[in-house]
């Protein structure tokens, strides 16, 4: 696969395509044990993902050839290790930018707090960043997303996925063209938030909470590191600083971070 669309400076400008691989996080995480010179915007593409990991440790399920599975090198030494949300948000946000440019506004395009792709309550991607540190400080982020894109049939033990074509009705679409929108995309937020400054962290806070599923919506949430604690109704308040989701049960707001809070669908 080429990338004849794209349209940036750095951010996939160095493309790999792999017609298999175990894992496009666990590639990019070799080429740079092999060489640590690498430029950030390193970008690499599997046709077909056998190994691919997802949020919780779960498994990223895609078939061959008809959707996207790719993984990028980004360097944010500029970003504390204690900011590495900020990155999570600028990722997220570039990939809710090229669906809503795809389906348009209307579409229902959320975030799935920490890192998934909702549109209209049904899921199509989801992100792994995988961070490195120096000090007290990020050296290297390995920034991995699947999308689903052709893929009409999927496993049923699957709770709600859906995919592009699905949603747009349409028998196929060009994967290099979308890539290209989300290299795009991806490199604009990244440099947005490399240039934070004058109230750029708080819009990019801002943009997160306008784009958040279920925010200010009651919903059932179970509680995997408290296993005795019952499921409750609770609404999500929006995101802190630390990137940790704020609930509000019975108008008690509780801060919780990956691993502590699930979603029951």
């Amino acid at each position: 696969m080429r990338l004849p669309f794209l349209q940036t400076s750095f951010v996939g400008q160095q493309f790999h395509f792999l017609p298999i691989c175990a894992s496009t996080n666990a590639e990019v995480q070799v080429a740079v044990v092999k060489n640590d010179a690498i430029p950030e915007g390193l970008t690499i593409m599997a046709d077909h993902q056998t190994a691919g990991r997802g949020q919780r440790g779960n498994v990223w399920q895609a078939l061959p050839s008809q959707n996207l599975t790719f993984s990028v090198l980004l360097r944010p030494t500029f970003l504390a290790a204690t900011d590495q949300f900020a990155l999570s948000m600028a990722v997220a946000l570039a990939v809710y930018d090229a669906l809503v440019a795809l389906l348009g506004p209307a579409a229902g395009v959320r975030l799935k707090w920490p890192n998934d792709l909702y549109i209209d309550g049904r899921k199509t991607g989801g992100i792994l960043i995988e961070n490195t540190l120096r000090g007290t400080f990020l050296s290297t982020s390995v920034v991995g997303i699947g999308l689903n894109v052709n893929q009409k049939a999927f496993d049923p033990a699957l709770p709600n996925p859906t995919s592009l074509a699905l949603e747009l009705g349409q028998p196929q679409l060009d994967r290099a063209a979308i890539l290209s929108t989300l290299l795009h995309h991806l490199e604009a937020r990244y440099l947005a938030l490399r240039a934070v400054g004058g109230g750029g962290r708080q819009r990019q806070l801002a943009d997160y909470h306008a784009a958040l599923y279920r925010l200010g919506e009651p919903a059932r949430f179970t509680f995997p590191a408290d296993p005795a604690r019952p499921s409750a109704i609770g609404t999500i308040q929006g995101i802190d600083a630390r990137g940790r989701l704020r609930i509000s049960f019975t108008g008690q707001e509780e801060p919780f971070s990956l691993q502590e809070v699930k979603f029951v669908e």
